[in-house]
């Protein structure tokens, strides 16, 4: 059976999954959580815990956890081979 190769994404055949656009949501919330924590270090709100800055801790984990699926779903080029019976088959382009 012969295979047509059909592009996924854009016009330029990059993949975009969903994995990436959540490494960019956790990425925009681990800066947004990072320059918070940083403000309350030199700021500390009147609470018991604020010694242990776990504003400061939660952002960076999500920023480097974010820009981790970031780069591991970077879209890439690729194309999607439909066999005439409609199974896919996955290929490098």
């Amino acid at each position: 059976m012969a295979a047509v190769a059909v592009p996924l994404g854009d016009s330029m055949g990059r993949a975009f999954t969903v994995w990436f656009y959540i490494g960019v949501l956790l990425s925009i919330y681990g800066v947004l959580l990072t320059a918070a924590g940083a403000y309350q270090v030199l700021h500390p709100p009147a609470t018991t815990l604020a010694a242990y800055h776990a504003t400061l801790w939660v952002g960076g984990l999500l920023l480097v956890i974010g820009l981790g699926y970031m780069i591991s779903y970077w879209p890439r080029s690729k194309k999607r081979e439909i066999q005439h019976d409609g199974a896919e088959i996955d290929g490098e382009a």
